[in-house]
């Protein structure tokens, strides 16, 4: 059984005491279609929403940065960074495992936003991938470092 781990951090800079035009205007459009929907609904669910949208209004029309307040009460200030990480176990052996991944025509199987793999030779390939607001990305792909049953870089 093998394990495999990926780490990435992510980084998010505190916001200033006082929120950006952006996060304002967010904050005003975002509170006044949670009021909205809210007393549509009449119901407890419904009036639970529309007190969350008004509270975003009033943070946003007092000039208060919704953002900062939410990273003081989780006690983050400028010189921390929030670590995301995440396991995965996959019952196989790094043998079985190399010669999935090895085989780029499998990639998309598991991974959705990749359209499709074409592979010229050992170490090209061209890679097309779907993009956000119904676009393609394309892009060849060269393999630097290939260690048999244990890494492709």
């Amino acid at each position: 059984m093998e394990e495999i781990t990926s780490t990435q951090k992510y980084e998010h800079p505190p916001s200033e005491e006082n929120p950006s035009d952006l996060e304002r205007w967010g904050s005003l459009i975002g509170g006044g279609a949670l009021v909205l929907m809210g007393l549509q609904q009449r119901s407890l669910k419904g009036v639970l929403m529309a007190i969350a949208g008004g509270g975003l209004m009033y943070q946003a029309t007092q000039n208060k940065s919704t953002l900062h307040q939410a990273q003081e009460a989780l006690g983050l200030n400028k010189s921390q960074h929030i670590r995301v990480e995440k396991t995965v176990t996959i019952n196989r052996s790094a043998e079985e495992l190399y010669q999935f991944w090895r085989n780029f025509y499998n990639l998309p199987k598991f991974m959705k936003h990749i359209k499709s793999i074409i592979v010229y030779d050992d170490h090209r390939s061209h890679w097309v991938a779907t993009a956000p607001l119904g676009t393609t990305i394309e892009w060849d792909a060269e393999i630097i470092q290939d260690e048999t049953n244990h890494l492709i870089s």
